[in-house]
């Protein structure tokens, strides 16, 4: 999925946009809420690899903070990992990165913590 830029934002849910050539992009899939999240959720970091979506997700209704590993191609939820955050609607963006082994760099922007997440989701 090299060839594939995945968006979202606020008020939409998660869109797949496939580039078959370099100058042109089309809609290739749309996933709604509540495939992508819940309806109280938000998307506040996607990182694509190895064939899955890393999202990066908070709760409005209890300020929650989740890494949700979804695959790419389906939006299917591999595993899911709380993550030790209250974040609050003004906080700087959680952001994540990936890293060899299919493992995972989760940083939190007010506090500058790191997140280590393993391929398990542990």
């Amino acid at each position: 999925m090299n060839n594939c830029l995945f968006l979202t934002t606020l008020t939409s849910p998660i869109y797949a946009i496939l580039n078959e050539h370099l100058s042109s992009f089309q809609l290739h899939k749309r996933w709604k809420t509540p495939l992508s999240c819940k309806i109280n959720e938000y998307i506040d970091d996607i990182v694509y690899n190895n064939g899955t979506l890393a999202l990066i997700m908070k709760a409005s209704s209890n300020n929650a903070v989740i890494f949700d590993l979804q695959s790419s191609k389906t939006l299917d939820r591999l595993w899911i990992f709380p993550m030790d955050i209250n974040k609050s609607w003004f906080q700087q963006t959680i952001r994540c990165c990936s890293l060899k082994y299919d493992e995972w760099l989760v940083i939190e922007g007010n506090t500058s913590r790191l997140f280590h997440i393993l391929t398990n989701g542990k």
